[in-house]
């Protein structure tokens, strides 16, 4: 056993909605093996530009990850599972996959779709609040500065972003003492996905 295990796959979605159902399914293989701290998408550009997916899970087994992750993603795409120093991976091209893994390892990049308090974060709440109650690290306003008593009005929708080693929400002002995420509600595209 690890104590963090970083799993990156691809299948070369160019879609995020795509990406985001594989990351879903990714997410329900690997949770009965550990807890999933943070799930992300990734916009890769090897071998070309795609989304891929990555995800954080501790105390859990690498070989085991591996299998349960190949599994999730199916016939045709690659994940890759980076522990410690080791690294092992199953598919045909894992650039895009390791990509991935490295970026939310390194906590370099990535839009978050699971992280922990997420769940707490719906309706409005104050930003201290929201901070407080879930790994959010802050927000990134495109106005400037939010007033010390802004509101976070969640649209029960929050995908925030790693950004220098933080995870930080980009946000807009619906008013001088309310923030919504920039990023709207997902409409799905398609069959529920």
């Amino acid at each position: 056993m690890g104590n963090e295990v970083y799993v990156g796959a691809s299948r070369c979605d160019r879609e995020l909605h795509d990406a985001e159902h594989l990351l879903g399914g990714l997410v329900a293989a690997l949770r009965p093996l550990g807890e999933v701290s943070l799930a992300c998408t990734h916009v890769v550009t090897v071998p070309w530009r795609h989304e891929a997916v990555s995800v954080a899970v501790s105390n859990a087994d690498d070989e085991a990850v591996l299998a349960a992750a190949t599994a999730a993603v199916g016939a045709g795409a690659t994940v890759v599972v980076l522990s410690g120093s080791a690294r092992s991976s199953a598919g045909p091209d894992n650039a895009g996959a390791a990509a991935a893994a490295e970026s939310l390892r390194d906590r370099s990049g990535g839009r978050a779709v699971v992280f922990a308090g997420q769940e707490r974060l719906l309706g409005e709440l104050p930003l201290s609040e929201a901070v407080q109650v879930s790994d959010l690290d802050g927000v990134l306003s495109m106005a400037g500065e939010p007033a010390p008593d802004a509101v976070l009005v969640t649209r029960d929708h929050v995908r925030p972003e790693l950004v220098g080693g933080r995870l930080l929400l980009r946000t807009q002002h619906e008013d001088p003492s309310r923030l919504v995420p920039w990023e709207p509600p997902v409409v799905h595209q398609c069959g529920g996905h």
